[in-house]
């Protein structure tokens, strides 16, 4: 019987990519209004940064082309970014199925990799926050712990008294989410967004989920699927 459900965040409950966007035309406004530079070509420029994988360095890059970086400048613009509202980058199904795992009874946590401050920032602006029993960043047990590490899932497991077989984990990234979740007997879900950076990748079937869905939707049925399993013989193995 499930009796959890552990998320992962960025393209899982969210769409990062939205989110991002939202975030950097925050600050193409802000430039904009400072310095008095073109809204819509400042926005351009962080977006083909962007777009570049230059994910990490987006900001700076885009100071450092126009002539205008400072460090004090680049904390004032991260801030910016941190702040901005995202409620529009939730995907349309997440809040209804989290709704439900609350319905159902069951524990609902959210684990996520990335800087705490910035990962904190990012849930309560989405607006998602309130649904969770526990969210857990990663990054409290040292960058090393971040997933796939099972440090996070063996401390929910050891707290809530709830069985590896009792859990669900939802999460998109096949080279971080499932390879060692599924090791502790815990059932995995892939959601494979259409706007997720991991929606083309294949991996070897250790590192892929016991079943992939399109829609949180899935994620109700593979319960009442294992739930009946449960009923009929104990456990399903991974």
């Amino acid at each position: 019987m499930i009796k959890a459900i552990a998320f992962d965040l960025d393209d899982t409950l969210i769409s990062k990519r939205q989110y991002d966007h939202a975030c950097l035309r925050s600050v193409a406004a802000h430039l904009a209004e400072r310095f008095s530079i073109n809204f819509e070509e400042v926005s351009v420029d962080l977006w083909k940064e962007y777009d570049e994988l230059n994910r990490s360095h987006t900001i700076d890059a885009v100071l450092e082309k126009r002539g205008l970086f400072s460090k004090e400048l680049l904390k004032e613009l991260v801030e910016v970014y941190r702040k901005t509202p995202a409620g529009d980058c939730v995907y349309p199904d997440t809040v209804n199925s989290l709704e439900k795992a609350r319905s159902m009874g069951l524990a609902i946590f959210l684990v996520t990799d990335g800087k705490i401050e910035a990962q904190s920032e990012k849930i309560k602006n989405t607006g998602i926050e309130p649904y969770f029993t526990r969210i857990i960043f990663t990054y409290a047990f040292g960058e090393g712990r971040k997933k796939p590490d099972k440090t996070a899932f063996e401390q929910i497991l050891g707290e809530t008294g709830i069985n590896a077989n009792e859990m669900i984990y939802v999460g998109d990234n096949p080279y971080r989410d499932f390879l060692e979740t599924k090791r502790l007997g815990i059932h995995t879900i892939r959601i494979k967004r259409e706007d997720g950076q991991f929606r083309f990748t294949e991996l070897p079937q250790n590192y892929e989920a016991d079943q992939e869905i399109c829609e949180l939707d899935g994620v109700f049925e593979e319960i009442n699927r294992i739930n009946g399993l449960s009923k009929a013989r104990g456990r399903r193995e991974a």
